[in-house]
């Protein structure tokens, strides 16, 4: 696909340029609250082609689209899924790498808020592991998960349990008998199919994080 680059600018300093230090505090995941969270996750389509239907996104402080600090928007037009247009967010491997997933248990589970500026609409959930392969794909709305539906102009809390995820690894044969879930999981992803009931779609997140005990 086709990528335009414009008003492209370079500007000289000389102060010297601090590094970012990026940093989670304890079962944080991503809050959004730094400014640097911005990019922690990248955007995606199933088709290539199809990149330029995302139409908007960054951070924003309003309290009316935030749990907690500032939220990541991402704004996307309507499309057709007959030629694989699926959005996605992609959680950063290497800022992944700062979270502490070897510590989760099976009593543990991941939490996230999406607000969902219109129609009723469901997301799909997917943990890749240090093979580079899927470890488990879910429909957030399926069985095995809390029934999770986005609810129309409202905030919904997402669940997903590392039981949930363990059971469909092992399902698969990718644990070892001496491995937990929290030994092989490198980054996840967030997706959710094309539309076609309204012109456009806001969605914002929020408050990403790993919540100790109390899984479903």
């Amino acid at each position: 696909y086709t990528v335009y680059i414009d008003e492209t600018q370079l500007g000289l300093t000389t102060s010297e340029m601090k590094e970012v230090v990026q940093h989670v505090e304890e079962n944080e995941i991503c809050s959004f609250d730094s400014n640097y969270q911005m990019a922690v996750f990248s955007l995606f389509n199933y088709n290539a082609a199809k990149m330029g239907n995302f139409l908007d996104f960054g951070l924003t402080a309003n309290p009316d689209r935030v749990k907690n600090g500032k939220s990541f928007y991402v704004t996307t037009k309507a499309g057709m899924t007959e030629d694989g247009n699926s959005y996605m967010l992609k959680l950063n491997p290497k800022y992944s790498a700062l979270i502490d997933w070897k510590n989760v248990t099976t009593d543990d589970y991941i939490s996230f808020w999406v607000y969902n500026e219109g129609p009723e609409m469901k997301l799909d959930f997917r943990v890749n592991n240090t093979k580079g392969k899927v470890l488990v794909e879910m429909d957030l709305a399926s069985e095995t998960t809390t029934r999770t539906v986005l609810k129309a102009n409202a905030w919904t809390e997402a669940k997903i349990s590392f039981a949930t995820i363990k059971a469909l690894a092992d399902k698969k044969g990718y644990l070892k008998e001496d491995e937990k879930i929290g030994d092989i999981i490198t980054s996840f992803d967030v997706s959710w199919v094309a539309f076609d009931d309204v012109p456009q779609k806001t969605l914002y997140f929020d408050e990403f994080k790993i919540v100790k005990g109390g899984a479903q």
